[in-house]
């Protein structure tokens, strides 16, 4: 945590050399600043990734649960489409 890392800092500066803590806190800041701009930027393709996943199952019920009017009306060839678009 933040806490730690303000005490390692303090601890390292007055018992060692001021570099060692200016080093760790300098390496930490970068580390946590790279991890969040790394995390903001996965979350873009998981969001399309998870959209993409809801469309097909949304379309996948509606086809199970309407096919007798599916096949009814003689559209199996529209749906089989429309999946299609959906699984790609």
């Amino acid at each position: 945590t933040l806490l730690d890392l303000a005490l390692v800092c303090i601890v390292l500066f007055f018992t060692t050399h001021a570099v060692f803590a200016l080093v760790i806190l300098v390496t930490m800041s970068a580390y946590i600043w790279v991890t969040i701009r790394l995390i903001e930027w996965r979350k873009k393709f998981r969001r399309d990734m998870i959209d993409a996943d809801n469309a097909m199952n949304d379309r996948s019920v509606n086809t199970l649960l309407n096919f007798e009017t599916v096949k009814y009306f003689g559209m199996e060839t529209r749906e089989r489409e429309e999946l299609g678009r959906n699984i790609d």
